[in-house]
């Protein structure tokens, strides 16, 4: 029994210096909720950061036509529509 009880207190001695060195494990629900919001989301390369980044910084398209008379072409320049 006191072979038990000291195997105990040696694995409660190296949990507390794991959780002092590491920290305390995440709870389930913490988990989830960073997950669904999206606070470790992993991005294939570049280009989908930068897409997820500018999501809501696009601009208008009447907008864009009414200051500039025409339509962005794949270059970024504006051209005139007939």
């Amino acid at each position: 029994m006191s072979e038990e009880s000291a195997a105990r207190d040696a694995e409660k001695a190296e949990e507390e210096k794991l959780k002092k060195k590491y920290g305390a494990l995440p709870t389930q629900k913490g988990l989830l909720e960073r997950r669904l919001k999206g606070g470790d989301k992993k991005y294939f390369d570049s280009a989908d950061w930068a897409k997820d980044k500018d999501k809501g910084a696009t601009p208008d398209i009447k907008t864009s036509r009414a200051l500039h008379g025409g339509v962005m072409d794949t270059c970024g320049n504006y051209r005139q529509v007939a």
